[in-house]
């Protein structure tokens, strides 16, 4: 624990304090207590890292942390790992065996049990410091399982052109159907999964951090009201995820189901949700990973980094956000925002400096924008502006942060912005 995360600590166990917050307060104990019991393990994390040189003339033991706090991260990263390895990448010459270990708290235990069955969990408190110690002896760099090569973004276009590592089993399915079932989804019916974010999950769960930093990211539930009405009237069911949120989606309609505020939600369920739905709409944040490492299609909606947006995967579409110059009245364009570096900020005060006020997709954007999701999944679009998309694909062509540029924008994102 270095002298920042506890600083960072301090601060936000007084501001608990302040406002009596004591959950928070109790899972900040309970980490700090989680991290004193790793070092405890110092000794025999030791003696497992002078085993690990031992044997290397047989087999290269490689270890690394799961990002298993955050469930983007540990969805992604872990299936983009496995995509890598099958392709060749960061795969040693000889024989290796790979161990991970958790970080606490685990986001989705339901996610975490079906890793397990596809990679190496050792317990953490044992691994963590064997990893710790490792990395300080000579030769650590052969016992770290390199990073995948973008984190979670897959620029080697590695999901479209593969099956997901992780399957239910057939005891799994049959609780899943009857998990529908049991939401208010009958049996055979096609279901959407709404997710808009919110501050609510990230302060309750891990309180130790401050979060605000990116609170530009958060967006308004209400405003998607009219999108999954007329998702329904397409004979759909619209599920509102979510692990903890702020405001409830209440609506009269029987086929929008408040899934995330109404006491039914469950780490399965939320996986299983993610596996089966026709599509997501989602705000680009945590839950939308499940979706895609089952290949399922996404519709990011509000979504700000437009230089980093998602555009991996064939099927899945980006609405942007609007970003409106204040000194000038104005929207951002696409290209001024990619050449100004606006396109890749991270907090919510450099926009702030910049003059730049973020507005959030409107209702009548948010419907146009699933109505053109649908009837692309279904092939029923008819795209007059392709050459938008291309003229789009140029503008990202020396970018590290993508490869081929599958995935397309919304349509009148780019009519509207008229690119150049």
């Amino acid at each position: 624990m270095n002298i920042y995360s506890t600083i960072r600590g301090v601060r936000q166990i007084k501001l608990n304090l302040k406002s009596l917050n004591y959950q928070s307060l109790f899972l900040i104990l309970l980490k700090s207590l989680d991290k004193v019991s790793k070092y405890a393990l110092s000794p025999l994390g030791l003696v497992i890292a002078l085993i690990i040189r031992v044997i290397q003339p047989w087999i290269v033991v490689r270890m690394d942390i799961l990002v298993s706090d955050r469930l983007g991260h540990f969805a992604a990263n872990t299936e983009l790992y496995l995509c890598e390895m099958d392709a060749g990448y960061n795969t040693p010459k000889g024989k290796y065996y790979d161990i991970w270990y958790h970080n606490w708290p685990v986001s989705n235990k339901q996610l975490s049990k079906m890793w397990g069955r596809v990679i190496n969990i050792w317990p953490g408190l044992i691994m963590f410091s064997a990893d710790h110690i490792s990395r300080k002896l000579p030769g650590s760099i052969n016992h770290i399982i390199p990073p995948n090569k973008s984190l979670d973004r897959d620029v080697y276009n590695l999901l479209d052109d593969s099956e997901p590592h992780l399957n239910f089993t057939e005891g799994e399915n049959k609780l899943g159907r009857d998990g529908l079932i049991k939401i208010g989804i009958p049996k055979g019916r096609e279901f959407i999964c709404l997710n808009v974010r919110d501050s609510s999950y990230l302060d309750h769960t891990l309180p130790w951090k401050q979060w605000d930093y990116h609170d530009y990211r958060d967006s308004n539930i209400k405003n998607y009201m009219e999108a999954a009405n007329v998702l329904t009237e397409k004979g759909y069911y619209v599920v509102r995820m979510g692990a903890l949120v702020r405001d409830r989606f209440e609506t009269e309609n029987p086929m929008i189901i408040d899934y995330a505020a109404n006491g039914m939600r469950t780490d399965f369920m939320d996986v299983y949700l993610g596996a089966k739905c026709k599509f997501c709409i989602s705000t680009s944040t945590g839950f939308d990973a499940i979706p895609v490492i089952f290949r399922r299609p996404v519709l990011y909606t509000d979504f700000t980094h437009i230089e980093i947006f998602n555009s991996f995967v064939k099927k899945s579409m980006t609405l942007f956000k609007h970003h409106y110059l204040i000194s000038e009245g104005r929207d951002m364009k696409i290209s001024e925002m990619l050449k100004s570096g606006v396109g890749r900020i991270y907090y919510t005060s450099d926009y702030k400096l910049r003059g730049i006020k973020l507005v959030n997709n409107s209702p009548k954007e948010l419907k146009e924008a699933v109505l053109e999701m649908d009837d692309r999944i279904s092939g029923k679009f008819d795209d007059s502006y392709e050459h938008l998309q291309e003229k789009l694909k140029n503008m990202y062509a020396n970018s590290d942060l993508h490869g081929e540029i599958r995935s397309r924008v919304v349509t009148k994102c780019l009519v509207e912005d008229s690119l150049l």
